[in-house]
């Protein structure tokens, strides 16, 4: 609680002791096996969203599945991940909670995770998020929400996991090149030739 006559500002603000409490504190007892082991991703292609348990970051966060078979860190909705794993019996989304605009109010977060595409944009006109759909950067935004294809387990030969996503004015770059829907790289390459 913050001294009398003073108030906080950001997105570490609840009404009440017990609300910071339920969102804040460690779950009591232990963690189920497998919330403690990566997702299984087999070699189908990946396009139904699913929800993992991060245990280093003590969130759940989302990942494109395919429908050829499932591993136990593997949950429906964010709120089931959430249930089982934090042990949080009134669990509330927050990655796939709607992502709402309002008014900054000095909470700086502009950032919001869209589960279509699991990824993370800025709110459009320097808005912030309303609810709890909300990050202060895209880097929190996603270590707390994808879990993205470098922490997936190595490919085998004809594994396709996860299609790389399209580069939008409103997102940062990212670290593979764009591809077509032929899942071929975009990225051209100049040849170098010497003189005869």
């Amino acid at each position: 609680m913050y001294p009398n006559g003073q108030c906080g500002s950001g997105p570490n603000i609840f009404v009440s002791q017990q609300k910071c409490s339920t969102a804040c504190n460690q779950p009591s007892g232990k963690q189920l096996p497998g919330c403690l082991i990566p997702p299984k991703i087999l070699g189908c292609e990946a396009t139904q969203p699913a929800w993992m348990f991060d245990s280093k970051m003590r969130t759940c966060k989302m990942f494109f599945s395919g429908a050829c078979g499932r591993g136990m860190n593997h949950f429906n909705t964010e709120v089931e991940c959430r249930q089982i794993c934090l042990h949080q019996r009134k669990a509330k989304p927050v990655c796939s909670a709607e992502a709402k605009a309002g008014y900054c109010l000095g909470y700086g977060t502009y950032w919001y995770f869209d589960m279509k595409k699991n990824d993370c944009f800025r709110y459009s006109g320097g808005w912030c998020g309303k609810y709890a759909n909300g990050f202060t950067s895209y880097r929190v935004c996603r270590d707390a929400c994808s879990y993205s294809p470098k922490h997936l387990p190595p490919q085998k030969p004809g594994q396709l996991l996860q299609r790389p996503l399209q580069s939008t004015k409103n997102k940062l770059p990212q670290p593979f090149p764009p591809t077509n829907q032929n899942n071929i790289s975009l990225q051209t390459t100049q040849q170098i030739r010497r003189p005869n």
